[in-house]
């Protein structure tokens, strides 16, 4: 009856009982938030069911530099398209896929390694509850879901290798796919794991096995899958310029090392670990059960040295523990040349993301002591004691959650009524424009593609850096960041800035540069008081521009030039067909999103395979002007544009003008459209291949067994 209830599947229901009962409090759809997670309105999330590899929902538009969660966010989206907002779809999708495969993908994973069902108990609460996944569930959870995907991808190489089959390999590249589509850094730090598993297993076939042929011919087709599946992503960012360019990736190491440290690397401690709600950013002692735990895998390296899979998740402990020490000694000038000098590692700023990787090979290392510690010919009550003591040393990290010490996320929240009204006012209304906060949006703000929000305090670190460093300040406001929000409202270009970047609506949250904007004349005089409450002031700016408009002169900050509105049509963030009425003399067609040399102008409708194969295919980038606004302007002259044209393009009016018909497209989107064909090409094959391999083949086998066995 013992032996019944240690079985494999009784162990599963306890792991899947121990982390109910942990995160009991996401068993709802109450609403949380807490540092970088944040409440996605169904407005907001109902938009990715349109992908585009243009963003244009928050500031002036960029390319979006997570374009690789483009999966995730069309699930987010159809959940959306059913009015759920993000309390609902984050509890599918990411809480509850926490919740569940953590301690199922790890607890497989060490059993296919050990063959030892109690072993991979263990090493599955090693794993799931371990301080740095427990601490980023707090803020950032797709970041865990990631690894879970990660930890099921290893498990599937680790049989691929073992058993030589196709099948296994392209469950591998599904699950690192779906790693990726979560977070493309634990796709990356997977790639690591498969790699060094690779080159560990040629090496000890090397030394005496006669499979370097068929390991090598498996280990490309899974580089190749893998590279097949996420070529959605990889393209659009490399036709665009964009992979290793962007906010995602190049910027400096964050300081202070991120408080790490070879100590907290060698324990698995997260740096804010406190033992209960996270400190972030300021260092906290290591607990002693974290040093038994550090202790245990080291024990387990040891008992476990004749294994050659335990000796190479020693080896991955070491790599991890390496990284993520990351520039402390030893080898304290190591990270920052990955950093510099190896593609794709400048994406991680600090190390803790390699926590991972000590997790996984913990996982497998406190597993084999366990193992070894059911081997031994003790009593029954001391192997029990002894195992249960591992146990509960490493399921410490679990009790903050289950206690409610660890608030943050796990505390609910409420919408604050005045920011809803916000919410409704602005959804009424179906025109285009952007709404303007003086530093960051609120919570409980809900913004989309048809009224994007901008925030101040990310404008001046990036497309408004220059006018942020020629600011005339305003010496009444305190707060350096308010100081500065205030001083821009006021200067004197800033009205026509905000004009010629659709901004209807100022919302001033902060009290200070509300009493400052309240005695300002210009402001006063430019901007009209709508309403004020205990949250936020709000302005109305009636002289804002269009999404898209035409003026004679090139537009600029600095005068006011009369505008003309323009007839379009949204398609996606990446395309809209423009309709330009009795045009007679050249005019400058104006569009409110930043400035983009992707950003082209066709005559008549695009077919998007044709931008791939005709470099002529787009009206001449001489005539797309960035403006001093830092927007686009495309220079349109009717002779130039339309002397060559078919008739569905330039239309001649009775007034001796042309009607033209122009779309514009962001060119890289073109090549959005070829991935997602590549990719689910690849990953349909991949779902035929598994039907194939998993039920025909094997009941094809079965029957070919017993027309054997009859025949005998």
């Amino acid at each position: 009856m013992i032996k019944r209830f240690f079985s494999g599947k009784y162990l599963i229901l306890g792991l899947l009982a121990i982390s109910t009962i942990a995160y009991f409090r996401w068993l709802n759809f109450n609403i949380f938030i807490n540092g970088d997670w944040r409440f996605i309105f169904s407005e907001t999330s109902v938009g990715y069911l349109n992908p585009s590899f243009w963003a244009a929902n928050d500031g002036l538009g960029q390319i979006d530099i997570t374009f690789w969660k483009i999966p995730l966010n069309y699930a987010y989206g159809l959940f959306a398209y059913f009015g759920l907002s993000s309390n609902v779809s984050e509890k599918f999708l990411v809480m509850w896929a926490f919740m569940y495969l953590a301690p199922i993908g790890s607890f497989f994973l060490v059993r296919q390694i050990l063959k030892s069902d109690i072993a991979a108990f263990v090493g599955a609460v090693v794993f799931s509850f371990s301080t740095y996944f427990v601490a980023i569930n707090t803020r950032h959870l797709t970041l865990s879901v990631a690894a879970c995907f990660g930890v099921i991808a290893i498990l599937f190489i680790l049989k691929a290798f073992k058993t030589l089959k196709m099948r296994d390999v392209i469950w591998a590249d599904i699950f690192i796919f779906l790693s990726g589509v979560y977070d493309f850094r634990f796709f990356y730090v997977t790639m690591i794991i498969v790699g060094l598993y690779f080159s560990w297993s040629v090496i000890v076939e090397m030394l005496g096995g006669h499979r370097i042929i068929p390991l090598l011919r498996l280990f490309a087709w899974f580089l190749l899958i893998a590279a097949l599946l996420n070529i959605f992503w990889l393209l659009p960012f490399i036709k665009a310029g964009s992979i290793t360019e962007n906010a995602g990736v190049g910027r400096d190491l964050v300081g202070n090392n991120y408080y790490l440290d070879l100590a907290h690397a060698l324990t698995m401690t997260h740096p804010f670990w406190t033992g209960g709600e996270p400190e972030w950013f300021n260092h906290a002692p290591i607990p002693i059960s974290q040093w038994l735990i550090a202790i245990f895998a080291f024990l387990g390296i040891w008992l476990g040295r004749k294994n050659k899979d335990i000796l190479f998740f020693g080896l991955l402990a070491t790599v991890g523990i390496i990284l993520v020490k990351q520039e402390t000694e030893p080898f304290s000038g190591l990270y920052g040349w990955l950093y510099r000098t190896i593609p794709g590692f400048n994406a991680f700023r600090e190390a803790s993301k390699f926590y991972y990787i000590i997790a996984t090979a913990y996982a497998v290392l406190v597993g084999m002591l366990v193992f070894q510690v059911t081997q031994q010919k003790w009593k029954v009550w001391l192997r029990s004691i002894t195992v249960g003591f591992i146990l509960l040393t490493c399921l410490m990290p679990a009790w903050p959650v289950f206690s409610g010490s660890i608030k943050s996320i796990f505390t609910p929240r409420v919408g604050e009524s005045e920011f809803l009204g916000l919410n409704e006012m602005v959804s009424k209304d179906k025109d285009y424009y952007r709404v303007f906060f003086t530093q960051t949006s609120p919570l409980w703000y809900a913004y989309d593609n048809l009224h994007p929000k901008i925030e101040y305090v990310k404008m001046r670190q990036g497309l408004w850096e220059e006018f942020n460093d020629s600011l005339i300040l305003d010496e009444s406001v305190d707060d350096e960041d308010d100081h500065r929000a205030a001083s821009f409202l006021m200067q004197s270009y800033s009205a026509r800035l905000l004009d010629l970047s659709s901004v209807k609506y100022v919302v001033v949250r902060e009290q200070s540069i509300r009493n400052a904007l309240e005695k300002n004349e210009r402001f006063s005089g430019l901007f009209k008081k709508m309403d004020s409450n205990r949250f936020f002031t709000l302005y109305e700016n009636s002289a804002h521009r269009p999404h898209l408009y035409s003026t004679s002169q090139r537009e600029t900050i600095y005068r006011d030039i009369p505008f003309s509105p323009v007839q379009f049509q949204f398609i996606n963030s990446s395309e809209y067909k423009i309709e330009l009425k009795n045009i007679k003399d050249p005019v400058y067609l104006n569009f409110s999103d930043s400035f983009h040399p992707d950003w082209k102008l066709s005559a008549g409708e695009i077919h998007w395979w044709q931008v791939i194969f005709n470099k002529q295919y787009f009206l001449a980038d001489k005539n797309h002007l960035e403006n001093d606004a830092k927007l686009n302007s495309f220079y349109l002259d009717p002779k130039e544009v339309c002397g060559s044209r078919s008739v569905g393009v330039c239309k001649p009016n009775v007034e001796g003008g042309y009607d033209m018909n122009l779309t514009l497209f962001f060119k890289a989107q073109a090549w959005v459209y070829f991935g997602f064909i590549i990719s689910g090409v690849t990953l349909i094959g991949c779902v035929i291949y598994l039907i194939y391999a998993t039920i025909i083949k094997t009941a094809y086998q079965q029957a070919s067994t017993e027309h054997e066995s009859l025949n005998h």
